[in-house]
């Protein structure tokens, strides 16, 4: 009876073992997990890297150019049936906030996609097409992305939607607030 019950314990020992052994495991695939998902993104208060970005006309236009005034940067594609919303809802506020915030659309052409981006009225300080530098740099991972950045090349947020663009536009000091 002793025998069965130490070799019980063996075996539940072992068992016990290869719990925990399961569980490090878990935990070290977590911490490499939220490393992973922590390095995908910017960060509040992260300068961002200068970029070199063609416009339409095909002049090379960089990040300070454009940060006179807080920037809000809308990176789509043209491949992204939901970018063109957000883009008209990106252009009718730029009509409305254009004066005291900078808006560039930042495209990226799909390669299967054969559409053109309409833009009606606007205020853009720019229209730019992307690069492999520029996407890598600032982290983006899916259309439509929004990024908005202040007069000193920090990043402050992204945004879902151009509707929540307002809460921003409200406090203005939120962007030029210096973040460290």
């Amino acid at each position: 009876m002793q025998i069965i019950y130490i070799i019980t314990c063996f075996l539940l020992l072992i068992i016990a073992l290869s719990i925990l052994k399961e569980v490090k495991f878990g935990e070290d695939l977590q911490a490499m997990f939220l490393k992973i998902a922590n390095d995908s993104i910017l960060h509040n208060g992260d300068v961002v890297s200068n970029f070199n970005l063609s416009n339409i006309d095909n002049t090379k236009v960089t990040l300070d150019d454009l940060t006179d005034k807080p920037l809000i940067l809308l990176v789509i594609d043209t491949g992204c049936d939901v970018c063109d919303q957000d883009l008209s809802e990106f252009a009718e506020e730029s009509l409305i906030y254009g004066e005291f915030y900078n808006f560039v659309p930042v495209v990226s052409k799909s390669p299967s996609s054969n559409k053109k981006i309409e833009i009606k009225n606007h205020f853009f300080k720019e229209i730019l097409f992307t690069n492999s530098d520029f996407l890598k740099n600032y982290k983006i991972s899916m259309y439509p992305t929004f990024i908005l950045i202040n007069s000193e090349h920090r990043f402050i947020s992204y945004v879902k939607y151009a509707r929540e663009l307002k809460k921003y536009f409200d406090l203005p000091e939120i962007i030029e607030e210096k973040i460290i």
